[in-house]
Formats: structure tokens, C-alpha cells, sequence
């Protein structure tokens, strides 16, 4: 017996009443309920320091459990600390930019003149799973970037 979950689902499933029938004609029941369990993304923030007007790089890490085959990151995004939404770039006005590759990698390239603290920037990474039947979920963890100026 096989139990292919729909793509994103956890959590134990209804269940179902399996029947089987001796050679003496004697029968027996049983239930058979599978428990779906979350996967979870790790991730592991960085932080990098450098001197005043130097851009700076840190690429966030998102793992995902080695036994699960069938997941891969897909996407990685900064979230715009004034509304929250996923970008490429955000800029912190009077104190730099922050931009995302392919790859994950965070720059921070600081205004010249600027020289005091830089808040942290979360990076989303979104994972996509597929099951049996080809059909896809999507499941999303933060990490952080940050860094840190002195003259």
C-alpha cells in the first residue's frame, strides 16, 4: 500500500479500513493512517564588515534535508523592510543599496559618505516540491544578511 500525498499537504490523512481474509475464511481489519510531516529549510544568516564607501557581499544558505529528493530552492528574494515584499533590489534611503543574484549572494554597496549601522536585510528563500504525480508545492524559510561599516 501506497499513500502519495497531494502536494503540499501535512498533517495525518482520513485514513482508510484495509480488509484481508484468512485461507480458514476468518477476516480481519485494520487501519491504515498516514502522517505527513513539514519539511523544514535551514537557514543560516551571514554578516560581513568593511570600511566606510567599500560595497560588501554575504551569501545567506538554505539547505534542505538530504533525504528529500524531490525539493530544490527555486527562488531567492530580499524582503523590502518598508513593505514586506520580495525584490531583487531595496534600497535604505541615505544608506545603500542591497542587491540579490541568482546564486543568493547579497551586495551592499553603502552611499560614499555614509558610516554608521546598516540594519539586516532578510533574504526568502522559497523551496519547490513535487510529488509522485508531478504535482507542486512551495514552502518558503528567511535567513538574514548582515552588516557592519567602521572607519
Amino acid at each position: 500500500m501506497k499513500f502519495i500525498p497531494k502536494a503540499g499537504f501535512t498533517g495525518p490523512a482520513d485514513g482508510i479500513n484495509v480488509q484481508a481474509v484468512t485461507d480458514v475464511g476468518k477476516t480481519h481489519e485494520a487501519k491504515y493512517t498516514p502522517t505527513v510531516n513539514p519539511f523544514v529549510i535551514i537557514a543560516v544568516s551571514q554578516e560581513s564588515k568593511n570600511i566606510q564607501g567599500v560595497p560588501q557581499e554575504g551569501t545567506p544558505t538554505f539547505k534542505i534535508p538530504e533525504e528529500l529528493t524531490n525539493a530544490s530552492i527555486t527562488s531567492r528574494k530580499l524582503v523590502d523592510p518598508t513593505d514586506d515584499t520580495p525584490k531583487d533590489s531595496v534600497t535604505v534611503e541615505g544608506k545603500g543599496t542591497f542587491v540579490i543574484d541568482e546564486t543568493g549572494k547579497v551586495t551592499f554597496t553603502p552611499v560614499p559618505s555614509y558610516t554608521g549601522d546598516v540594519p539586516a536585510i532578510e533574504v526568502k528563500a522559497t523551496a519547490t516540491v513535487t510529488n509522485e504525480k508531478n504535482e507542486t508545492a512551495t514552502v518558503t524559510q528567511t535567513a538574514t544578511y548582515n552588516q557592519k561599516l567602521f572607519l
